[in-house]
């Protein structure tokens, strides 16, 4: 594992954009604190608890801040095979968020990973190597305790990331929770302990950023958006548009059209 570049705790302001079509030519690790615009496969959310992503060599790489500034911190790698297999032994995804709940003891060893990438000690680049080693160990540890907390936190990051990339395709908790194996109760109460919110709630904040990306970058009208979406009715998906975002859905994309 080598460094090229590293950051520790850098904030921004809310103009703070990163866009890499085509990634940014190697595997970035972040750790992001604040609440977060992030685009993965075409589909934008906005994330409200710190998470962990590591991106893939060649990844598109599309993140920053919403309405509030931005803090994370960064590490940009170039990985071997050798490295690729011992990650995946560890249970580390690619191009995947993960929220996690203890993320300060994480944040400290990329400050000392900062500190010593800039330091001239002589053993500098062995010292880096058993720091990353030692962040992805207890990275992995984090997610095991997750999993040991309860044993469908892999299976629900799954269907939680498929909802959010394709949220027209579920209409009701009861697909979802059929996707599961699981009684419709069962799957609101671990959903809800997982992500610290309804499914329901979810789903509508799903459907809500994937019409936010739809009114931004096409001209469909509100009314294809609102099928598109998932929506039988046009007129409860406008509602549901405003309850989320404050604005109509012409509204929102008067404003975005104002803002380009």
């Amino acid at each position: 594992m080598q460094i090229k570049k590293t950051g520790y705790h850098h904030t921004h302001d809310t103009s703070f954009h990163i866009d890499r079509p085509f990634g940014s030519g190697d595997w970035l690790l972040l750790l992001v604190f604040t609440p977060s615009r992030l685009v993965l496969n075409e589909t934008e959310h906005i994330t409200t608890e710190p998470y962990f992503i590591l991106y893939d060599n060649g990844t598109p790489q599309h993140y920053g801040a919403t309405d509030t500034d931005y803090t994370d911190d960064w590490v940009h790698l170039t990985l071997n095979e050798r490295d690729l297999a011992h990650l995946k032994e560890l249970g580390i995804p690619f191009d995947t968020p993960v929220f996690l709940k203890n993320i300060e003891q994480l944040s400290k060893l990329l400050e000392s990973i900062a500190y010593e990438f800039h330091s001239p000690h002589p053993l500098k680049q062995e010292n880096l190597t058993l720091y990353l080693r030692l962040f992805f160990n207890y990275l992995s540890e984090e997610f095991e305790a997750i999993r040991h907390r309860d044993p469908h936190f892999l299976l629900f990051n799954r269907i939680r990331s498929q909802m959010y990339n394709e949220p027209y395709l579920y209409h009701s908790p009861d697909e979802l929770a059929k996707e599961a194996g699981l009684s419709r109760s069962s799957f609101q109460h671990i959903y809800r302990k997982l992500y610290g919110t309804g499914v329901i709630a979810d789903l509508i904040r799903a459907r809500t950023e994937y019409a936010c990306y739809l009114l931004s970058s096409t001209t469909l009208p509100v009314y294809q958006i609102a099928d598109t979406c998932g929506y039988h009715s046009e007129i409860h998906f406008m509602r549901q548009f405003k309850e989320q975002t404050g604005k109509t859905p012409t509204e929102y994309r008067r404003s975005v059209t104002k803002e380009e």
